[in-house]
């Protein structure tokens, strides 16, 4: 049964029936029974750092440390332990349980790495969320608008950049001043002081720049109360927050995308890069995330500071994309915390180093509610001329954007294909629950071996 409009590179369906598959994985799967202490065999010690610029309170940071330990060692039979340290930081000991150990800390990091698990969100569109969509555009239009007064100078300044500088999208101050250093013969420093004298960004610009920077997604629109929209759907009105959420990287190659496809998906999304503003997705990809009337906002921007933003794997990468969603309202989201079972079928290819996988799962009777209201409030309208997409979220990313076709919930599937890593990732965080209670920076700050200890 097809619960969606269309088919996708990863599709969602949800109904009564399940196809069971049968490969689970668990963190340290591989050691049955109790595992030797840390002390006993040596291993890995992880610190990460909190992602919050105030200091959590105590039960906050005990609900953490409890949450990362029942995610990591659901069944507390490997001896992992996490504890808080300095306030900010958690420790994660890992303690060396064979040739795996290696994986084993690989695992830890892909689920530690992201924003939690799975969620499902609806896309803005037009139709619905116009104002949000309108002052999103607005908001990055001023900044661009910042950005384009400080090229003028420049091109006044560096005329041999004029060329270079044209298609120019909003860069931080030192990429920027490298790009100037490479096309021009001044010298570093009578550049880095041009700049600190000449560029004076307005509050949009230096908030998107901040963000781009941080790693963080654009900055969301801001509703004229500066709290909430006001929306109507099928079952009444509603108040609505909204936020940017970047593409994985395989929903770029399904919507044509990625860099080295130089189609015209990716030619109109490189044009308002450059521009510094959103465009409407069908202007970009067709039908693919709503039609017209329904399409949502496409935003996309070159990558800050990649060598310290970007996981050696993802080095190759230079443009992030977002669309912008809506913010589950308070008690009605939809994550992996109203998961009550996930199995994992998966279709080997020789040749390839992904797989195609299918993901089922069940929802507890109080996640099926939720899905059930969310769908039920957004189908398609009567007259029938346009539907809704729902994004599912994994780790911070649309992984999928079908279309709500009816009223939905109980169980559904996630299916596509993923590398051995994702696979893993995906089935551990279904498994693992809903997002961690205090936000955890993406990447390790500190990663110690400790040998076990001499035999006297």
């Amino acid at each position: 049964m097809c619960l969606f409009g269309r088919k996708s590179l990863v599709t969602l369906s949800l109904g009564a029936g399940l196809v069971v598959g049968g490969i689970c994985w668990y963190l340290f799967l591989r050691s049955p029974g109790h595992s030797p202490d840390f002390d006993e065999v040596g291993g890995t010690i992880l610190v990460y750092e909190i992602d919050s610029e105030e200091t959590p309170p105590t039960s906050k940071l005990e609900a953490l440390s409890s949450a990362i330990q029942k995610r990591l060692d659901p069944e507390g039979r490997h001896s992992l332990t996490v504890r808080v340290v300095e306030r900010k930081c958690i420790e994660i000991r890992i303690p060396h349980l064979g040739k795996h150990h290696d994986e084993d800390i690989g695992f830890v990091k892909v689920l530690l790495g992201g924003a939690g698990s799975l969620e499902f969100r609806i896309l803005a569109n037009k139709h619905d969320d116009e104002e949000a969509i309108r002052a999103a555009e607005r908001s990055l239009s001023s900044a661009a608008s910042s950005w384009k007064e400080l090229l003028k100078k420049l091109r006044v300044e560096y005329p041999e950049t004029e060329n270079v500088l044209l298609n120019t999208a909003p860069i931080d101050l030192v990429q920027l001043e490298k790009l100037l250093v490479q096309h021009t013969r001044k010298d570093r420093a009578g550049i880095s002081r041009f700049l600190r004298a000449n560029f004076r960004p307005n509050e949009e610009l230096q908030d998107l720049l901040s963000r781009a920077k941080a790693g963080l997604p654009p900055p969301p629109p801001l509703a004229p109360n500066g709290k909430t929209f006001k929306i109507t759907l099928n079952d009444g009105d509603h108040r609505l927050s909204y936020a940017w959420i970047e593409l994985s990287r395989s929903q770029l190659g399904f919507l044509s995308l990625q860099e080295a496809i130089d189609g015209k998906a990716w030619i109109a999304a490189e044009r308002s890069r450059n521009d510094g503003v959103a465009i409407e997705s069908t202007l970009v990809l067709g039908n693919r995330m709503g039609g017209p009337g329904w399409e949502t906002l496409l935003y996309s921007r070159t990558i800050p500071n990649p060598e310290v933003r970007l996981t050696p794997e993802d080095l190759d990468k230079k443009f992030e994309y977002f669309v912008l969603t809506r913010d589950s309202e308070p008690g009605k989201e939809v994550t992996g915390e109203y998961l009550s079972k996930t199995e994992v079928s998966q279709k080997f290819e020789r040749g390839r180093t992904d797989s195609e996988v299918r993901i089922t799962f069940r929802l507890t009777p109080e996640g099926s509610k939720r899905l059930r209201e969310l769908t039920t409030a957004n189908r398609p309208p009567p007259e029938g001329n346009g539907r809704r997409g729902m994004a599912v979220v994994f780790r911070g990313q649309v992984l999928s954007a079908p279309s709500i076709a009816w009223t939905m919930g109980e169980a559904g599937t996630i299916q596509g294909r993923f590398t051995g890593e994702e696979i893993t990732a995906l089935n551990l965080a279904l498994q693992s629950g809903g997002p961690l209670p205090v936000r955890l920076k993406p990447h390790p700050v500190s990663e110690k071996q400790v040998p076990p200890p001499e035999k006297p």
